[in-house]
């Protein structure tokens, strides 16, 4: 029996990492295929969504320094 015993350690620990890795691709992989179902909802500034604003200029409500405000565009 003392010889049955390391191999029966091995045996339980690569069980034990099958099951672990089970436990982690089952999730991610039902993940994964859910993705091509998501959307993509709108903004409510009504701005397309994507990170890239279709507005490239500044809000209206920035808080800008005095010098900013008042500072003129060169032509």
């Amino acid at each position: 029996m003392a010889m049955l015993d390391p191999l029966l350690q091995t045996a339980a620990t690569v069980q034990a990492l099958n099951e672990a890795w089970v436990v982690i691709s089952v999730p991610t992989g039902g993940a994964i295929l859910c993705l091509p179902f998501a959307r993509r909802v709108a903004r409510a500034d009504g701005s397309p969504p994507g990170g890239v604003s279709a507005n490239r200029h500044a809000p209206e409500n920035i808080c800008l320094p005095a010098e900013l405000v008042n500072q003129r565009t060169p032509t």
